[in-house]
């Protein structure tokens, strides 16, 4: 039973940095096209401006009403700047929090769903939805839906704690989790108060704040990869501590295969990428000489 949520919990924790591995290659595609772009209006070749055709809406018939805007050659590099150095961080930084929420609750319900008592004998249900209810599975997966829904309005110390108390494992002892704390509250703001901090962003983000109340909060690729990395280890992180509760033999097998893909190999068996072309240059060196050399 134990190997079996073990299991479990290491997938959710897997996928979830699959996607994190997904959207960051997106995001350098994504960056690579805005680059590509910008060459090619900086080519010799290119004209000082350029018409360019967009929606401003939709028609009753579902039909796009189109208009056309002439740019600058100067005015689209820097809407290009915009879009790839700024508004493609603050994109990529709010699917990275919403990976993290969805691993977080997935945790909880695969834990709550395995032990149902972790619900706590204080929730109440309200009767509609145990008349409407199936059957006991059903009211229990509704009852485990209305906690995750209470817990995602929590501030971040009291949704640690949460969560400690129903899986055994205290988000507040990863670093990589106060890092993840001030991209979230980061990502609050650009989506609530045009990215300009306040004390609410000071509050969630305690001693890793990066900016006073009043002042506009950086995004930039280099802070998106902060953000991302500093996920990937907490996923990691999260992997470890999980295991000492609920051990993974998947976990363990991948631990293994990471080992001994480490492992150094035989020279005869593999030889390292410059070992053969330092071979063929000796050999080009000890040709004898040929009779017109000599």
């Amino acid at each position: 039973m134990s190997a079996d949520i073990g299991n479990r919990i290491y997938r959710v924790i897997d996928d979830a940095r699959a996607e994190m591995f997904q959207r960051a290659e997106q995001a350098q595609l994504t960056f690579l096209a805005f680059e590509l772009a910008a060459q090619e209006l900086t080519s010799p070749n290119a004209t000082q401006t350029k018409t360019i055709s967009f929606p401003v809406g939709l028609r009753p018939d579902k039909t796009t009403i189109p208009t056309e805007r002439i740019y600058t050659r100067e005015d689209l590099l820097t809407q290009y700047r915009l879009l790839a150095v700024h508004q493609l961080a603050v994109n990529g930084l709010s699917q990275l929090v919403i990976h993290v929420e969805s691993m977080l609750e997935d945790l909880l319900r695969v834990i709550v769903l395995k032990f149902p008592k972790k619900i706590g004998t204080k929730k109440q249900i309200a009767l509609h939805i145990v008349l409407e209810s199936a059957s006991i599975d059903d009211i229990h997966q509704r009852a485990v839906d209305s906690l995750l829904n209470e817990i995602s309005y929590e501030s971040p110390h009291d949704f640690a704690k949460t969560f400690e108390t129903i899986t055994g494992v205290n988000l507040l002892e990863c670093p990589a989790f106060h890092r993840y704390i001030e991209g979230k509250a980061s990502r609050d703001i650009f989506m609530h108060n045009r990215g300009i901090a306040n004390p609410t962003y000071r509050r969630k983000a305690g001693s890793h704040a990066r900016v006073p109340v009043g002042s506009t909060i950086p995004c930039d690729v280099q802070y998106f990869l902060e953000c991302y990395e500093a996920s990937l280890q907490l996923t990691e992180w999260l992997e470890t501590e999980f295991h000492s509760i609920f051990p993974s033999t998947d976990f363990e097998a991948r631990k293994t295969a990471q080992m001994e893909m480490s492992l150094p190999q035989p020279t005869e068996t593999a030889p390292p990428p410059l070992v053969e072309p330092i071979k063929k240059m000796i050999k080009k060196k000890r040709k004898t000489p040929s009779s017109s050399d000599a």
